[in-house]
């Protein structure tokens, strides 16, 4: 049995394209789908990342209290944004062997060590500068690629180059699982 969990950002959510076409091959791959759902960010959460990943974490420990990992012969985590930085934690913290997909990581998302995963970066994204997902990513020997243009959903506003984007995330994505 193997189970996909989701972490969300705090305004991207689990129906915004990254999150659900990920979804959706994670599925046809046979993965169970769990969402985490933790909410509640006060309006400063974007200016206060370390209150905002605190407060993600604290509800994700009650989210999947009790969750028995070992029946699982594969167990996936992907994050969003702020949901990178709560995978990655959460994953440490409970020694939990899992592949990982950070998608747009922030800067909390290296506070810890993180192992078999794969990262997603725009240059445009206004979280985290090029320099510290680099670093972040070389440091964990963690395959990054970076969307010349994008912003933190990775996307840059012309249509075209934003499904190119997209199909070569989820290219990436569906290579990544498969291994």
């Amino acid at each position: 049995m193997k189970i996909a969990v989701f972490f969300p950002g705090i305004g991207y959510r689990f129906e915004r394209p990254l999150l659900r076409e990920t979804m959706a091959i994670a599925e046809k791959r046979g993965y169970e789908i769990l969402c985490v759902d933790y909410n509640g960010f006060d309006g400063d959460a974007k200016h206060n990342l370390d209150a905002a990943v605190e407060t993600a974490v604290n509800q994700t420990e009650r989210i999947l209290d009790g969750k028995d990992w070992s029946k699982f012969n594969g167990i996936l985590f992907v994050g969003k944004s702020i949901g990178t930085s709560v995978a990655a934690i959460y994953a440490h913290r409970h020694r939990i062997n899992c592949m990982k997909i950070l998608l747009t990581p922030i800067p909390q998302t290296f506070s810890v060590e993180i192992e078999n995963a794969i990262a997603f970066y725009g240059t445009s994204d206004p979280w985290i500068s090029r320099n510290q997902v680099e670093d972040g990513c070389r440091k964990n020997s963690i395959p990054l690629s970076i969307f010349d243009g994008a912003n933190h959903s990775l996307i840059c506003g012309d249509e075209s180059k934003d499904r190119k984007t997209l199909d070569e995330v989820l290219k990436e994505i569906n290579r990544f699982i498969a291994e």
